[in-house]
């Protein structure tokens, strides 16, 4: 690539790193892996479709929970599944139960649901959990595997919409740079000119339950100072 060229994506690249939360120092190198890795994929070139990106994908629920535990016995059955004859398969003792966290956006919280093997919601306590396992030890194991799969989910969605305004740029580049006089029965290329928009706001934000956990533990010390801060101060009797 001329040397022009390969700064053309790096508002882009620090756009990514910026909603990716990645915090990355864009330089040559990484300019350099993100045209060879990304645009240049699968023999993609300037003479090349440049596929629109689709929605970003919904979050699967094998990926984002986490096998914790078994039911127990004595778990209560709903009228309605004894009018059926029974409970399901997935809500007797020994049926697998699932966790998984829920991000509050609106509330800026984390809270962890219980489900069983449909997503049925399962009281905690009817839950015997896996050898060794605690409450606190399958909430930390929910926790880490919700967050990769989140970032898996938003990283390729972002990754996919810079790479196709990166491309874009190239390919008005390259008609500006054409030689003068010639055309794309030249056989040069680009033969097709890009002029699309780019609409930033195609962008998701990377959130996940750390970075919320993270800001509810600075609550948390925020308080634990100033009320510590008011006791030092007491007199009691």
């Amino acid at each position: 690539m001329d040397d022009n060229a390969k700064t053309l994506a790096k508002d882009l690249i620090d756009l990514l790193g910026r909603v990716n939360k990645t915090g990355q120092v864009v330089d040559a190198e990484v300019r350099k892996r993100f045209w060879d890795k990304f645009c240049f994929a699968g023999g993609w070139d300037s003479d090349c479709t440049n596929n629109l990106p689709g929605n970003i994908p919904k979050r699967r629920a094998a990926e984002i929970t986490t096998l914790v535990g078994t039911i127990k016995a004595g778990i209560p059955i709903t009228k309605k599944a004894l009018a059926k004859g029974g409970p399901r398969a997935n809500r007797v003792p020994g049926a697998t139960v699932y966790l998984k966290p829920n991000i509050n956006r609106e509330d800026e919280n984390v809270t962890f649901f219980w489900c069983d093997s449909a997503g049925g919601a399962i009281n905690s306590k009817f839950v015997h959990l896996r050898p060794g396992y605690s409450k606190a030890h399958a909430k930390t194991d929910s926790v880490i595997r919700w967050d990769e799969a989140e970032y898996q989910r938003i990283n390729n969605h972002n990754i996919r919409w810079v790479v196709y305004w990166a491309r874009a740029r190239l390919v008005r580049w390259m008609f500006g740079h054409m030689p003068v006089g010639a055309t794309d029965t030249d056989g040069n290329r680009p033969t097709m000119e890009d002029w699309s928009a780019e609409d930033h706001t195609k962008l998701e934000t990377l959130r996940t339950c750390k970075m919320m956990l993270d800001e509810m533990r600075q609550v948390a010390a925020d308080v634990d100072a100033i009320t510590g801060s008011r006791k030092a101060g007491e007199v009691r009797i």
